[in-house]
């Protein structure tokens, strides 16, 4: 008996140690796939973007999920310095923008934008202090007119051709920030404008804006 239970108690000893192994196994093999380069969020730019660059043709077949990650990985700054859309992505990135979906994103922020500034005036914290900063380039004007003709993103981006097209002051309104905007002159919040264009680039801007409708702000910050 006592031989019995022994034997008994190694097996079981064993079977341990090999369920052990083989979650290290596992654990090692996920570690491994976590690390692989292209799931390496955390490297430096240049090296993460070469390796995106050089797996393309390793991403599974579900593109779009691939494009919502990108364009999330975009859209937080995760992935930094990109200069042109993923040409997987450049029809994802036309049906997002020419769509629904885009409209309602927008149509989303500036609903809870008025009700957070309406609620905060409403409470009479309000002390004739209060502001409100804006981005330029695709929060209060669109430049979808000039993607359209370059790809959606697809091209490389050329900085002289999108000057051009800012000298033109015709980008359009987007409606959703043109309402948060009216909404909050309407509170009594001032309104500032910041944008990374260009100094030389501020009459064609406030000539733009004004077209667009927008006709009040404090100051314009251009870079």
């Amino acid at each position: 008996m006592a031989c019995l239970l022994l034997n008994i108690n190694a097996l079981f000893i064993f079977c341990l140690l090999w369920c052990a192994r083989l979650s290290y196994a596992a654990a090692e093999r996920s570690w491994k796939i976590f690390h692989d380069d292209e799931y390496d969020w955390v490297s430096e730019q240049s090296t993460a973007q070469k390796r995106w660059e050089l797996k393309q043709e390793r991403i599974p077949q579900e593109t779009e999920s691939y494009c919502v990650a990108w364009r999330f990985g975009v859209e937080t700054n995760t992935i930094r310095l990109w200069t042109q859309v993923p040409s997987d992505c450049v029809e994802y990135v036309q049906n997002y923008m020419v769509g629904s979906q885009y409209s309602r994103d927008l149509q989303m922020v500036a609903n809870e934008s008025i009700g957070y500034a309406s609620t905060l005036m409403a409470s009479g914290s309000g002390d004739g202090m209060d502001a409100w900063v804006f981005d330029i380039d695709e929060t209060l004007l669109s430049n979808l007119p000039y993607y359209v003709v370059h790809q959606f993103g697809g091209e490389v981006f050329d900085n002289s051709a999108f000057n051009d097209w800012v000298d033109l002051a015709e980008a359009p309104a987007l409606a959703s920030s043109y309402r948060l905007y009216t909404s909050l002159l309407e509170l009594g919040v001032k309104i500032f404008l910041l944008t990374g264009r260009d100094e030389t680039q501020r009459n064609a801007t406030q000539k733009n804006l004004v077209r667009a409708g927008y006709h009040t702000w404090e100051a314009l910050l251009l870079r």
